[in-house]
């Protein structure tokens, strides 16, 4: 399977349950860095996403993405949604019912098979 067609397969699981599809996709030892945060290792990033991401799910949608043996960069379209009042969402307090939407850079590396490393950058 090449690197596109799984990150594809992330990208849905993400969308279904986060929790889940980093457990499945990602390196015990996966490296998750943006220009506030870096986490390493699956559990510590299953923590900050349950901690900042509580009442809210998050789609995300592709817009362009290219991809070689190991590597891959995507730019995403992220539609937050609050399906329960979210008071401590990281980039506003989020009521139930509101969502709010943001570009997404993001920079993936690959190790047999599965996600060693994320960058991510947002607007």
């Amino acid at each position: 399977m090449s690197t596109k067609e799984i990150w594809e397969k992330y990208i849905k699981a993400f969308t279904d349950n986060y929790e889940n599809a980093i457990m499945k996709f990602y390196t015990d030892d996966v490296l998750f860095e943006t220009p506030k945060n870096r986490f390493e290792g699956r559990q510590a990033f299953i923590d900050y996403l349950n901690a900042t991401r509580q009442g809210i799910r998050e789609v995300l949608t592709p817009t362009n993405v290219f991809s070689d043996e190991n590597r891959l960069a995507a730019e995403l379209n992220a539609e937050l949604h609050a399906y329960e009042d979210a008071p401590d969402f990281p980039e506003k307090p989020l009521k139930k019912g509101e969502s709010i939407s943001k570009s997404v850079s993001a920079f993936y590396d690959f190790k047999n098979g599965k996600i060693s490393r994320v960058k991510i950058y947002h607007s």
